[in-house]
């Protein structure tokens, strides 16, 4: 009949839900909606994950999408990668039932810290050599210009990289889970996550 779909390639999920400040910052919240009973949904996250290796060749092939652990009704992953990704979201989440039959997966993605803070830190170093061409030449503020458009084109790559691996590890949950994401009547509008 049909080829099955690749298990690494899912469909688009789009709409990935309360980007943090308008998705200037590495962070995501989502809100999933499943058909499958809460243990049935956790049982195709476990089957989604696998321990983190201590090392893992390049020419190896992954098994499942993620790497991470489960514990009860919570898990930790992030998706798995040949080679090497800066910008892979940390997921955390949470399996529970849900009001209306099926299951709710909330969680968030954010950036590692230490990935974020080696981009705050080259910015920083854009800043300090910026403020000395500054100081040591003349010509005053015009050097400012090549450093603050390095600055503002790091930030914007390293914003674009993390939106796109949050986007495709969103889309790999809600292929697994055959989910979708949650509407405002559903998941209770201003409710704290």
């Amino acid at each position: 009949m049909g080829e099955e779909p690749n298990p690494f390639e899912p469909p688009r999920a789009r709409n990935v839900a309360e980007d943090a400040w308008g998705g200037i910052l590495p962070y995501r919240r989502f809100d999933l909606i499943s058909p499958l009973s809460p243990a049935e949904a956790l049982n195709a996250v476990k089957s989604a994950i696998e321990p983190v290796p201590w090392f893992r060749f390049f020419w190896t092939t992954p098994r499942v999408p993620f790497e991470g652990d489960v514990v009860g009704n919570s898990f930790r992953c992030q998706r798995v990668v040949v080679g090497r990704s800066g910008f892979l979201p940390k997921i955390r989440g949470a399996v529970e039932p849900h009001s209306l039959g099926g299951s709710r997966i909330r969680g968030t993605m954010a950036l590692d810290w230490s990935e974020a803070m080696s981009v705050v830190v080259i910015i920083a170093l854009f800043g300090f050599l910026a403020f000395e061409a500054i100081m040591s030449s003349s010509r005053g503020f015009e050097l400012l210009i090549p450093f603050v458009a390095l600055a503002v084109l790091l930030a914007a790559f390293a914003t674009l990289s993390f939106r796109k691996e949050a986007t495709r590890a969103r889309s790999l949950l809600v292929y697994r889970l055959r989910a979708r994401p949650a509407r405002g009547d559903e998941i209770g509008l201003g409710e704290p996550h």
